[in-house]
């Protein structure tokens, strides 16, 4: 999932998913469940399927890059910055699908600047700065510290 919006403009929401799962085209039983699934995921999107994704606000087409990416049901999903230019509302509906996916076994590779809601999701976390690994452990040791990471990474102390 990129940092943009990785959808097909043109196309209608309901199409964007629909190509997301391109690969399984032949497995239409399994391509509605996906389809449902999404749909009970977001449903802003399901009010929303039969609109082109270019009337898409922001946030429902990063919503919808997520959905879409998760049509055929991926082993490991590598997330680019999932909260840039995001109101807090939509960066935390985000995460929560982010959540669901990890518990429901999928392997997150997660970049982001928002350091709260990537140990939310995280087992393990590498903090960089400029170029260079500066703190890396699992989620507890960042977590225990959240406050002082985030005042040092934003201090630069």
């Amino acid at each position: 999932m990129t940092q943009g919006a990785n959808i097909f403009p043109q196309l209608t929401v309901e199409e964007n998913l629909q190509l997301g799962a391109w690969v399984l085209k032949r497995e239409r039983g399994r391509v509605a469940g996906l389809l449902e699934r999404a749909w009970t995921a977001f449903p802003h999107l399901a009010a929303r399927r039969r609109m082109r994704a270019t009337r898409l606000s922001g946030g429902e087409a990063k919503m919808l890059s997520l959905a879409k990416e998760a049509m055929t049901e991926p082993a490991l999903l590598l997330v680019d910055e999932p909260s840039a230019g995001l109101a807090p509302r939509i960066t935390e509906q985000i995460y929560t699908r982010l959540l669901e996916a990890r518990a429901g076994g999928l392997t997150i590779l997660l970049v982001d600047q928002n350091i709260a809601k990537a140990v939310e999701v995280s087992d393990y976390l590498y903090l960089i700065e400029r170029g260079q690994v500066s703190r890396e452990g699992p989620r507890e040791s960042f977590a225990a510290h959240l406050r002082d990471i985030i005042r040092d990474a934003l201090l630069g102390a």
